[in-house]
């Protein structure tokens, strides 16, 4: 199995930078989840329902010569409803929200199986940013958001 191209955060929040394939570096920055468990979010069109969610700040920037120059910056929130049914993605600014099915996802099923569903549901909500989750920061972004997801999950109340 590959590693990560980053140390894996244990916990909320957490900040890191690493490289991307393109020869940029990504920067995420999260916050807590405490306040933000059971909680809905404002979209264009209503709320979501209860979610367990965090708040993520991400960064592509150039670096030469020790300085940096930022390409792209967006503050998003990421979340999993409390019934693990889905994963919601939003951004606060343009009110947009998306949300991915995980077609009743079993906690107890095989851990690839749930991989499987966590990463099409990371992989959906880099897309849903316009970014490309084969390729470049992209490609980094979605692992980064498959990590937040396993962090999430591990941190929710149990399913009633």
């Amino acid at each position: 199995m590959a590693s990560l191209p980053f140390p894996v955060p244990s916990g909320f929040p957490f900040d890191l930078c690493t490289p991307t394939p393109d020869g940029t570096q990504l920067c995420v920055q999260t916050g807590s989840i405490q306040g933000n468990i059971g909680e809905p979010r404002d979209c264009n069109d209503g709320q979501t329902p209860p979610l367990v969610s965090v708040d993520l700040t991400y960064q592509e920037k150039t670096i030469s010569l020790g300085d940096a120059e930022v390409l792209v910056e967006n503050s998003i929130w990421i979340g999993i409803e409390e019934d693990l049914n889905a994963v919601w993605v939003g951004e606060p600014k343009s009110g947009s929200c998306y949300r991915h099915n995980l077609n009743n996802i079993d906690p107890t099923a095989a851990l690839d199986t749930v991989l499987k569903k966590a990463g099409d549901a990371a992989d959906a909500s880099v897309r849903d940013l316009g970014m490309n989750p084969d390729s470049g920061p992209g490609e980094v972004l979605a692992l980064i958001f498959l990590v937040v997801l396993f962090l999430i999950a591990d941190g929710a109340p149990d399913p009633v």
